[in-house]
């Protein structure tokens, strides 16, 4: 019983909350904000040395307003790019580099994303090793025409 009445307690609170947001939402907004969205794209990069880098952007704008994403990233010298999958909701618009120039475990993130109008964008970059033993991850938010730099120290497991 006791169950039961935490869930209802829970159901309702949730409720609550997302009326709330669904009625104040227009009300908290200084301009019309019609068809505004928030569109990601998140390309994977295996490495020749068994790192997984993925390299999400976030951008608050409508995808139609997206002109380009660039994405670089510099990894140990020595090491190669083996694979790229990407889920791209801007295909034709990505650009992606790698640049096998820095020391070992030493990896850094570039991440240029540029739209008609001004608009914030969120970049993620998170490394793993292909048998996902171990993780590290940093996020940088900036303006659209900003270089979203993260730079990532992988202890241990290689380069």
């Amino acid at each position: 019983m006791l169950h039961a009445l935490a869930h209802v307690k829970r159901t309702a609170v949730a409720a609550t909350v997302l009326g709330l947001g669904l009625l104040g939402g227009p009300l908290l907004s200084g301009h019309a904000a019609a068809g505004l969205v928030t569109c990601a794209t998140d390309p994977q990069i295996t490495l020749s040395n068994g790192k997984i880098v993925n390299l999400a952007v976030t951008i608050n704008d409508q995808a139609s307003d997206v002109q380009n994403v660039a994405f670089a990233l510099h990894g140990p010298a020595g090491t190669s790019v083996t694979s790229i999958v990407g889920d791209s909701n801007f295909a034709g618009l990505e650009s992606f580099q790698y640049y096998a120039d820095s020391s070992s475990n030493r990896y850094e993130s570039h991440i240029l994303v540029t739209t008609g109008a001004p608009a914030t964008a969120t970049g993620t970059t998170t490394i793993t090793n292909q048998w996902g033993g171990f993780r590290t991850s940093t996020s940088v938010t900036g303006n659209t025409g900003q270089d979203l730099v993260s730079r990532l120290f992988v202890w241990g497991g290689g380069d």
